[in-house]
């Protein structure tokens, strides 16, 4: 006896959900599990001197700094998610111009800056 019953085009709600299985598990085997990765940075200086000469616009320049620091950390996953944290300090900073046409000093103390 053979069953000559039409056959509806649309899938069943159940046979749907069992494909979307299907290729979820044939892209997690491609793909391998999920990942996620973290990279932490950091650069600490106790004392920066740095010395120069600029020409004649602002001559002999001076930058000395104490307690400068950089550090932070990024995250990324297989999702494509990304999060980055960045914290900078700076516990004192002077900048000096002098024998130049244009000439001052600059003074930064107990600057802290944090970010995402």
């Amino acid at each position: 006896m053979s069953n000559n019953m039409p056959v509806s085009p649309v899938m069943p709600p159940r046979e749907k959900a069992r494909t979307l299985e299907t290729q979820k598990s044939k892209e997690s085997a491609r793909w391998g599990a999920a990942w996620e990765t973290l990279v932490l940075f950091a650069v600490n200086f106790n004392k920066l001197n740095i010395h120069m000469n600029m020409g004649n616009v602002m001559g002999n320049v001076s930058w000395q700094s104490r307690s400068l620091g950089a550090g932070g950390r990024l995250s990324i996953g297989s999702t494509h998610r990304k999060h980055m944290v960045v914290r900078l300090s700076l516990g004192h900073s002077a900048l000096d111009a002098r024998a130049g046409i244009v000439g001052g000093a600059i003074t930064l103390a107990a600057l802290h800056a944090h970010g995402t």
